[in-house]
């Protein structure tokens, strides 16, 4: 702990600010990796994922999945997310998830689509985990 301290500037410089592209003021989460920063904004039906270089801001690459409400997961070269669409999102304020999911499966590179898979999930399940 004490090393990374010590490679820790005491005084702190913003590098870079960008705005996540998606259609609420969130986004779903944020993954780094070999100085790449992963990114998925939340939309109701066009969630881009995206590659940022954490150096310099820019954008590598982004690549549509549909409405996405999931922290990427990195295994190796490929990037994973799951998109589902939200019922009812805007009655009551209440979210509940549809029946179905779908598990987007990227090449971490260059955002190309390696396979998707759609979940059915049975009555009553919120969710699914990798």
């Amino acid at each position: 702990m004490e090393r990374l301290r010590r490679q820790i500037p005491s005084e702190k410089k913003l590098l870079w600010e960008k705005k996540v592209v998606g259609t609420f003021d969130e986004f779903a989460g944020i993954v780094a990796d070999n100085g790449i920063v992963y990114t998925v904004g939340k939309t109701m039906n066009n969630a881009p994922v995206t590659a940022t270089d954490a150096a310099t801001g820019d954008v590598i690459w982004q690549t549509p999945v549909g409405s996405c409400d999931s922290t990427p997961v990195i295994s190796g070269n490929k990037i994973f997310v799951i998109n589902c669409m939200w019922d009812d999102y805007k009655v009551k304020n209440v979210e509940k998830p549809v029946s179905n999911e779908r598990v987007w499966c990227l090449n971490k590179n260059d955002g190309s689509i390696i396979w998707t898979d759609d979940k059915v999930l049975p009555e009553g399940v919120a969710g699914f985990s990798f």
